[in-house]
């Protein structure tokens, strides 16, 4: 690329802002490109044509040249979110059919499992579900991968119940499942009950446990090897 190609250039990256500025300073701006550009096309014409160019033809040539590029700077700095704008447009976010994890517990979830959860033993529900932080992290899972996969016209409802919602009901519904101190006729069991179940017994592990080694020298197994 030449010195006088290069200069040009360097002016258009400069004036990239000018759609973003008002049309004053657009506007002087643009006088200031154009007098860039004369200077700049006077120096290529004359080393090309020094001999075999007259002044009118030059000056046709510079205003010519400088409509050109202007047009091309228009162009390239049209904001791509203006108003009436189709081109490169952000993607729409599809709308959730259900707005919130409650209302797709009680009007999806309720009706797309009947099953007998009051007399039984074989399946447990408990009415406050949301009380339960495994019931309340499984039917999020449901519902977020529901919302994704009803865009899909061909599989995605099979796969929702095949993948996840036939496996995560299955675990709620399991006797020995998150649900296990609860019944439909009781409820929920508050944390003073007989039957209320506990959190998993844990130790104080040595801290920090695990850490992220971003220098590559560590390795979890050496770790483990120190606590047996």
């Amino acid at each position: 690329m030449t010195e006088p190609t290069n200069a040009i250039a360097g002016l258009l990256a400069g004036a990239a802002g000018a759609a973003f500025i008002n049309d004053q300073a657009q506007h002087v701006l643009v006088e200031q490109v154009r007098k860039r550009l004369a200077t700049e096309i006077t120096g290529m014409v004359e080393a090309a044509f020094s001999e075999h160019i007259d002044a009118e033809t030059n000056f046709q040539l510079q205003q010519a040249a400088s409509d050109m590029v202007l047009d091309q700077l228009a162009s390239a700095t049209l904001d791509p979110m203006q108003p009436g704008d189709d081109t490169d447009t952000v993607e729409d976010v599809p709308e959730l059919v259900y707005p919130d994890l409650g209302t797709f517990v009680h009007d999806k979830i309720a009706y797309s499992y009947r099953r007998e959860v009051t007399e039984g033993i074989d399946r447990r529900w408990c009415p406050e579900w949301w009380r339960h932080e495994e019931a309340n992290s499984r039917l999020e899972a449901l519902w977020r991968a529901w919302e994704h996969l009803r865009l899909d016209p061909a599989t995605g409802m099979s796969v929702w119940w095949r993948d996840h919602a036939d496996h995560h009901m299955e675990k709620l519904f399991d006797p020995e499942g998150p649900f296990k101190a609860c019944s439909v006729r009781e409820g929920h069991a508050v944390p003073d009950s007989i039957s209320f179940v506990p959190a998993l017994p844990m130790a104080d592990e040595p801290s920090p446990l695990f850490t992220i080694d971003t220098s590559g020298t560590g390795d979890i197994d050496d770790e483990l090897a120190t606590m047996r």
